[in-house]
C-alpha cells in the first residue's frame, strides 16, 4: 500500500503547529513579537580534548515514524543517517541526494529512501527518537567560556556535522536569570541553538538537529532535547518517542517559551 507524501505529522503536534502560526501571524502584523530571551553569543573556546564517548551496542535502538507506519533501526545507523541529513542540509543539497545516501546506508529499506530522507530533513516533524542509558558521570564544575566539559564536547560534535550555529544561553561566569528554576543553563550544560525567524523551513531545520541530538544522545551524554513544542529525555520509559512540552510556569503561546525558535538541549550533570 502506497504510503502518504509528505510524512504525516502527529495529530497534536499539527494541532499545536496551526495554533502557533496563527499567533505568530498576529503578532507579526502587531509588531510586538516576544523578543528573544537569550543573547546571540559568541562562539565558546574548543574543550582542550574531546571526552570519552560512551560505547553503544545493537541492542539499544531507535525508531522512526512515518504517518502510521514506524521502522526499526539500530543507533549506529540511526547516528550515520543524522550525520548525513546534517551535512546535506548544512550544504543546502537537495532532500534526493539524501535519499541517496539513506538507499546506500539501509539498503533494506531502499524503497522508502525518499520518504526516510524526508523524516530525516525535518520534513515530518520530530520523527525519530533512540533509546539512551546515560552512565554514571561525576558532576562537572563550569569552565571560564561558562559551559562544563561535556556541553562543550557536545557542541564540538555538533560543528563537525553542522558548521557554526548560532548560540545562546550561556556566557563567561555562568547565567543567572533568564530562565526556569532549577535550569540546566544556571549549570554550564545547557546551549540553545536559534532558529529564527520562525518559519516551516526553519522548523525543519531545527527538527534536523533535534534528531541528531537524540540518535547521538548515549554518546554525548544528552539527557533532554526541546524543541518545537516537543521534548525527548535519556533514562525514563518513553525514550522512543516524542512528548508533547508544556511550559512549567503555565500555558504560554511564547515562541520562545515554548522552544518553537530553538533547540534547547543539555548534557547529563552527573
Amino acid at each position: 500500500m502506497a504510503r502518504r507524501w509528505p510524512p504525516q505529522v502527529a495529530p497534536e503536534v499539527a494541532r499545536r503547529r496551526t495554533a502557533f502560526f496563527a499567533v505568530v501571524s498576529v503578532l507579526l502584523i502587531a509588531g510586538s513579537l516576544s523578543p528573544m530571551l537569550d543573547r546571540d553569543l559568541a562562539a565558546a573556546p574548543r574543550a582542550a580534548a574531546l571526552a570519552r564517548l560512551v560505547p553503544i551496542t545493537d541492542t539499544q535502538g531507535c525508531r522512526l515514524r512515518l504517518g502510521q507506519s514506524t521502522f526499526a533501526l539500530t543507533v549506529g545507523l540511526a547516528m550515520a543517517m543524522t550525520d548525513q541529513a546534517g551535512r546535506d542540509q548544512n550544504a543546502a543539497v537537495p532532500v534526493s541526494s539524501t535519499a541517496s545516501a539513506v538507499a546506500r546506508l539501509w539498503p533494506a529499506q531502499a524503497g522508502s529512501a525518499t520518504l526516510i530522507a524526508a523524516a530525516l530533513r525535518g520534513q515530518g516533524g520530530t520523527a525519530l527518537a533512540c533509546v539512551a542509558r546515560l552512565q554514571p558521570a561525576d558532576v562537572q564544575s563550569m569552565a571560564s567560556d561558562g559551559l562544563t566539559l561535556r556541553a562543550n564536547t557536545m557542541w564540538d560534535a555538533i560543528k563537525k556535522t553542522f558548521g557554526p550555529l548560532p548560540a545562546g544561553g550561556f556566557m563567561p561566569g555562568g547565567v543567572r536569570s533568564g530562565h526556569v528554576p532549577g535550569s540546566a543553563h544556571y549549570e554550564g550544560r545547557a546551549i540553545d541553538f536559534f532558529y529564527r525567524p520562525v518559519t516551516r523551513k526553519t522548523i525543519e531545520h531545527g527538527v534536523v538537529l533535534a534528531q541528531w541530538l537524540v540518535a547521538h544522545a548515549q554518546a554525548l551524554q544528552i539527557a533532554n532535547v526541546i524543541f518545537d513544542a516537543q521534548i525527548w529525555s535519556a533514562d525514563t520509559s518513553q525514550t522512543l518517542q516524542w512528548q508533547p512540552y508544556s511550559y512549567p510556569d503555565g500555558p504560554t503561546t511564547n515562541v520562545t517559551l515554548l522552544h518553537f525558535d530553538h533547540v534547547h538541549v543539555d548534557v547529563q550533570r552527573g
